[in-house]
């Protein structure tokens, strides 16, 4: 047989080289380093694989999947959305692990897998008369594609709504959100829709008697495929914090059961965090966090978080930045750091990364860092 390596194979065939490759390492990542997220991420790129494999043998000349493998189970409709999910909260929660309960989110693709092995190993004349006779006529078929579209569609507003949860916590817990904003991800989620959006297009496309050719099809798997690549790059790329626990059901506990906190209580704990933060300059600490902070004061994360709410009207971030901004103030103007960048100073006042630096500074001041130390030298 010979294969064939046309414009419409070779970059499926590329993209999907790509992305076994980057599954295995980010299986070999995730069990070496532990981090689960990376066994997710595998999943998720290898499943996204599996979803243009059709297409891409199609055009390489190898019609098997259409022929022997006809009701093989490889659409991934049914288990994509619940990888997508559950890499998002692995990712956001060091210490994520599937529990029984989890399982269910996986109980359609389950269905789907045994329905569809148990035709198939039948035999390839079975399988053919099973889907003249019985899968499209009784409308099996397409009951299959508009429930796993359905279930796309729920994961994906399951995805967006932890993340939206998720970037609502991350100010009231850290000091330094932007190498923890994942903004990728977002932008990861927007494409999936588009994807989803796509798939449906086709869909109704084909409901309406539109008879689509296989280039005409192939613009759907070339987004998958540019999906992987993406995937590929930015997923495998993305750093994970050893220390972030995102518990979207334990935050919503806590906003709905608030500590009380006495006047006198209140301005006991704000002196004893004012005491931290001028005297012994926590905020220097380019890590600090909400529960760094709470275990130097010897308390706890809902006690502080709400003393910090209520006694200075801020959220973490902004109070911790406030103090880094004004110590970047007092150094500036010193004459023994003339000779250090701006962005040198800023790392020494607690800052660590450039993007956090520039947005706070022109956030609590109203302007630039240069044009502040430019205005202090004139």
């Amino acid at each position: 047989m010979k294969l064939s390596f046309n414009e419409f194979s070779f970059p499926l065939a590329l993209a999907f080289v790509n992305g076994l490759i980057f599954s295995v390492l980010c299986w070999i990542r995730g069990f070496r380093e532990e981090r689960k997220s990376d066994i997710w991420l595998g999943f998720v790129i290898l499943s996204s694989c599996l979803a243009i494999l059709d297409y891409m043998l199609g055009f390489m000349g190898i019609h098997v999947m259409f022929e022997e493998f006809l009701f093989f189970p490889y659409n991934i409709g049914f288990v994509i959305g619940p990888l997508i999910y559950f890499y998002l909260k692995s990712q956001l929660n060091v210490d994520f692990s599937l529990k029984r309960q989890d399982l269910l989110h996986f109980l359609a693709y389950t269905i789907y897998v045994i329905y569809h092995l148990l035709v198939f190993i039948q035999g390839r004349d079975f399988t053919r008369n099973w889907s003249d006779k019985v899968s499209y006529p009784y409308h099996i078929a397409d009951l299959e594609v508009y429930l796993s579209v359905i279930s796309n569609f729920t994961y994906l507003f399951f995805a967006i709504r932890l993340y939206q949860y998720y970037v609502k916590w991350l100010p009231t817990q850290f000091a330094d959100i932007d190498t923890l904003s994942f903004r990728w991800y977002r932008r990861f989620l927007f494409v999936f829709a588009l994807a989803i959006v796509v798939d449906l297009v086709y869909l109704f496309l084909g409901m309406y008697g539109l008879n689509l050719s296989f280039q005409d099809i192939w613009w759907e798997k070339m987004l998958i495929a540019c999906i992987i690549y993406y995937l590929c790059i930015k997923g495998y790329s993305q750093i994970q914090p050893k220390h972030l626990v995102f518990k979207p059901e334990t935050q919503k506990t806590q906003e709905k059961v608030k500590p009380e906190i006495s006047i006198p209580d209140l301005e006991n704990w704000k002196n004893k965090v004012l005491k931290g933060m001028n005297q012994d300059k926590l905020y220097l600490n380019p890590d600090l966090s909400l529960s760094d902070l709470a275990n130097q004061l010897k308390t706890n994360n809902s006690l502080l978080s709400a003393v910090i709410n209520t006694g200075f009207g801020k959220n973490f971030n902004d109070f911790v930045n406030e103090f880094r901004v004004k110590e970047f103030q007092e150094r500036v103007l010193l004459p023994e750091n003339q000779h250090i960048t701006l962005l040198g100073i800023a790392f020494d006042s607690g800052f660590n990364s450039k993007a956090t630096f520039n947005r706070v500074f022109k956030k609590t001041t109203g302007q630039s860092p240069k044009n502040f130390s430019n205005c202090q030298a004139d």
